[in-house]
């Protein structure tokens, strides 16, 4: 069966400063932007990969970013998050616990084809 995946890279949501420091605002603005734009676009599957991404985001951060999802309806969504955690703390991991506890469909990934198998589980004959 084909599926039609949807990638969305980190260059694509995540923002800084001039100074190569992470810009939560600006972030924040960008996520929005690329979720309205996926919604317009009937696309309820999508692959955010982090994995080349390098952020020191706290939690704070992180639960700021996900408050911008709370200002829609996304119960109906699937979002994989692929990442490569550069130190001790799995940011996606994080992210997915919050949506979780929001009853949100979230889940994070290091491996891409798992990612995948995720969003689109093999159906039984």
């Amino acid at each position: 069966m084909p599926i039609d995946v949807k990638i969305v890279p980190a260059r694509e949501f995540i923002r800084t400063n001039a100074n190569g420091e992470f810009d939560l605002e600006g972030t924040k603005e960008l996520f929005l932007s690329v979720f309205a734009k996926m919604k317009d676009a009937n696309v309820s599957e999508v692959i955010m990969d982090v994995r080349e991404a390098s952020s020191k985001l706290t939690a704070f951060e992180i639960s700021e970013l996900f408050s911008v999802l709370d200002r829609e309806s996304w119960s109906a969504w699937k979002i994989a998050i692929v990442n490569r955690p550069k130190d001790d703390f799995d940011r996606a991991k994080y992210f997915e616990l919050c949506a979780h506890n929001r009853g949100y469909q979230v889940g994070a990934f290091q491996d891409f084809e798992e990612a995948v198998t995720w969003l689109y589980p093999p159906h039984e004959p």
